[in-house]
């Protein structure tokens, strides 16, 4: 038999002391060095970006100073020129008829803004008892006071009667329905072939003249077309 007390000595479960119970405090404790060894690496890279910004704000503000002067240096020429694509001027003559001036494109060439170089310019004017004529060309000049428009190159005269001239230059006065050139000029139409030093388009487009040394050949049966 076991000696008497022994029992008592002997523990049992309930008194056996318990294991530690896993809790969350290692997981804190790497959470936390990890926080750490991150804040060593930001810490001095923050600071170093700071640095850098101290050392260049100098720099960068000369920059922008030198933007300020560069701009302030344009002359007001260099911007305030106004260009237009397919620009179109309206109008009517001394008679209350309408004429149109048409180009690819505007660019205001003098200070005050009234000469226009136009690109490909067209100039279309209303006559008398709804004729029409039409002249073009590659370049031209418009004054918006003035009234006029003055042709440059390959230009052309179409009449609503079915004859046409050209030319190298002309000046068309589009309010009174008038035009003239002192340039060769060459002419076709149901009545011949002319050709002369110049033309006058006159009686408000009625009437074209040409002038200088000039040679008309007829088609025969042709009648006064002219």
């Amino acid at each position: 038999m076991a000696p008497a007390g022994h029992d008592r000595l002997r523990a049992t479960p309930e008194d056996r002391p318990s294991a530690p119970a896993a809790g969350p405090g290692p997981r804190r404790a790497r959470g936390y060095s990890g926080f750490v060894r991150l804040m060593k690496f930001c810490l001095p890279a923050a600071a170093l970006i700071l640095i850098a910004l101290v050392v260049a704000w100098p720099q960068i503000q000369v920059v922008e100073e030198e933007v300020r002067v560069r701009f302030a240096a344009l002359k007001a020429s260099a911007v305030d020129q106004i260009e237009m694509i397919n620009a179109r001027y309206f109008g009517t003559n001394e008679e209350n008829r309408p004429y149109a001036v048409t180009a690819t494109r505007a660019l205001e060439v003098s200070d005050d803004g009234d000469i226009v170089e136009l690109e490909n310019p067209k100039a279309d004017m209303n006559l008398e008892g709804g004729a029409w004529v039409m002249l073009n060309g590659d370049k031209g000049y418009y004054s918006k006071s003035g009234g006029t428009l003055r042709l440059k190159g390959n230009v052309n005269l179409f009449h609503d009667k079915g004859y046409e001239f050209h030319t190298s230059e002309a000046l068309i006065h589009v309010e009174q329905g008038d035009a003239e050139g002192d340039k060769p000029v060459q002419g076709a139409g149901s009545f011949g072939h002319v050709t002369g030093e110049g033309f006058v388009l006159t009686d408000k487009g009625k009437r074209i003249r040409v002038t200088g040394k000039s040679r008309l050949i007829l088609n025969q049966g042709a009648n006064e077309a002219l």
